[in-house]
């Protein structure tokens, strides 16, 4: 019998595992890949029918899936175009996410077209709801479908899952029902996504959104061009937005009143990232050795040099202090009255969007904040598996992570733009900082109640942010069986659990007992936890960190392969094979 390995979930994680398994299949070594989604494979949340107005936030020159050229990629790697080159732009140009999710749907038939004979990929389009574990290890897979799947092997590749509704999501919902009859406009959306949800906002309507980053973008987008609205260019490449009439007001707050930096212009081939001086993987690992760190301590500092060293690089003139100050004091909240505030917002997203468009190698302050992007592995070393004390992890989760994440990976310029005419029109405006959600029974309305005692009220309420993944309170079946059985458990750092599934430095998900499971994977957002910034997709020509997770799969199969035990069957439907 063939050796058997299954792959819950085919979008970017999942295509991974599959270029992984077909650059090392051997001759000598039948292989079945049961693939097990939803579909269409290799898609997954980059939906073809997407609308244009949603873009990519990473440029098309820095995405494939084709891994030739990465250190991390054992094997004989499959030949394929970035997306640049598929989809026939210019490197630097930003996508609809739909092209994306095309790219991804042809990768994946070009993977399966050149596996060897030795590889046989057995398509299943539903979802695992269950996952049992027999004495000799194998697996069985319940799929919705009724049909059940037997593997040696076991990976989950998920993606972001969908949380339980909180206690005060279940509160916020049972306000709208009580009301609804009083005020048809009145709705709260815990996420965003899918963001065909927006549908519930009522033209005319206000709502509170909570957010300013990147999910921000997307909501305050489909309820205004989504809508019909138009930006036209005016004077000086300035824009001015044209409503269509469908719109709402909008109102966005964050926990600290920032919002999302536009991203520089990409000037850099793989030979020009940054390379460390002080926060580099030797200095990471000396400190390491000495116990678990303080990341405020013991990198911050070394961060900072990184980011002067690669501004000093452009302009040794170029002061970066309001940047370097942002990681000495990053619990500070920006107050004051909310015409105050977007004045000040408009005002930075003008001169960073200059900062934007001269490029990661001409301004010396993109220069600064791209060095973050390029300082990604050197940070996961130092905080992942324990790295961190339980307090400092906590602190780097919901202060420091947020703020770089703000400072290196925005939106294309273009959104600043538009946000700036949003806010010169009147749609869009500043919410109260940190704002809590209270009710208001009298006018069946929502309220935003700030930090300093300023409110806003509207109609609806709208929650720009991804779920995390937290095993234990994620709504997916397959989660919920495998935590039943202990077949894993959520991720701890002493009495701190930041999300994901707890896992050893190969992937594999330990069970209740705390013991790794040889056969059982965990890749992408459900390790984010024990893992830092999963979802970053692969670039040409440099080492990924979706590779490398991908290929300790593979070298966790062949351990698993090697270790003594009774083989099990893997039978495959015949009409599943392609």
């Amino acid at each position: 019998m063939p050796e058997s390995i299954a792959i819950v979930g085919m979008g970017a994680r999942g295509l991974s595992i599959l270029e992984r398994l077909v650059a090392t299949a051997r001759p000598d070594r039948p292989l079945v890949v049961h693939v097990i989604d939803p579909g269409p494979f290799g898609v997954g949340v980059h939906h073809e029918d997407q609308p244009d107005e949603l873009l990519l936030n990473t440029v098309a020159g820095q995405i494939t899936v084709f891994r030739r050229g990465d250190p991390a990629a054992h094997g004989t790697c499959v030949d394929g175009p970035s997306l640049a080159e598929w989809a026939g732009v210019e490197r630097d140009a930003y996508l609809p996410r739909r092209v994306l999710g095309a790219y991804f749907r042809d990768a994946y038939a070009r993977l399966v077209g050149a596996a060897p004979p030795s590889l046989r990929v057995a398509e299943h389009t539903t979802r695992a709801t269950d996952a049992r574990r027999a004495p000799d290890g194998s697996w069985t897979l319940v799929l919705a479908d009724g049909t059940r799947v037997s593997a040696d092997f076991l990976v989950l590749a998920t993606g972001h899952g969908t949380l339980v509704p909180s206690d005060v999501d279940v509160a916020a919902e049972a306000f709208v029902r009580r009301h609804r009859d009083r005020n048809r406009a009145l709705a709260y959306l815990r996420t965003c996504y899918p963001l065909a949800g927006l549908s519930a906002i009522a033209r005319g309507s206000r709502v509170g959104v909570r957010g300013m980053g990147l999910s921000a973008v997307d909501v305050v987008i489909e309820l205004t061009e989504g809508r019909g609205g138009r930006f036209e260019e005016v004077a000086d490449g300035e824009l001015a937005y044209r409503p269509s009439g469908a719109e709402p007001v909008i109102a966005v707050w964050s926990r600290h009143g920032r919002a999302f930096w536009p991203r520089a212009r990409n000037e850099k081939s793989p030979a020009d990232v940054h390379r460390p001086r002080a926060l580099h993987l030797d200095a990471v690992h000396r400190l390491r050795a000495e116990g678990p760190r303080d990341f405020t301590r013991d990198y911050v500092p070394l961060l900072q040099t990184e980011m002067r060293d690669a501004a000093d690089r452009i302009d040794p003139a170029a002061s970066i202090s309001h940047l370097a100050g942002l990681l000495e004091v990053p619990t500070g909240r920006e107050l004051g009255p909310a015409e105050d505030r977007a004045r000040a917002l408009a005002a930075f997203f003008a001169a960073d969007e200059r900062r934007a468009e001269a490029g990661n190698m001409t301004d010396p302050v993109k220069a600064a904040t791209d060095a973050v992007r390029d300082l990604r592995n050197e940070i996961r070393e130092a905080v992942e598996h324990g790295g961190l004390t339980p307090q400092s992890h906590r602190v780097f989760v919901e202060v420091y992570a947020p703020l770089l994440h703000v400072i290196s990976a925005g939106p294309p310029a273009l959104r600043a733009r538009q946000w700036r005419a949003l806010l010169d029109c009147g749609i869009l405006r500043l919410g109260p900082t940190a704002a809590a959600v209270t009710f208001d029974d009298e006018a069946a309305r929502f309220r935003l109640l700030g930090a300093d005692g300023e409110t806003w009220d509207c109609d609806a309420v709208v929650g720009a942010a991804v779920d995390p993944f937290l095993p234990e309170r994620d709504d997916d079946a397959l989660t919920r069986a495998l935590l039943a059985q202990g077949l894993g458990r959520p991720y701890r750092n002493g009495d701190y659990h930041p999300g994901g599934w707890d896992i050893d430095r190969r992937g594999r998900l330990r069970d209740a007992a705390g013991e790794p499971i040889g056969n059982l994977c965990a890749v992408g957002n459900p390790t984010e936890g024990p893992h830092y910034f999963t979802n970053m997709l692969p670039a040409p020509g440099l080492p990924s960190r979706i590779t490398a997770d991908a290929q300790h799969v593979v070298e966790a199969l062949e351990e698993w392969r090697l270790a003594p035990r009774a083989s099990s069957p893997s039978p495959i439907p015949e009409e599943t094979v392609v």
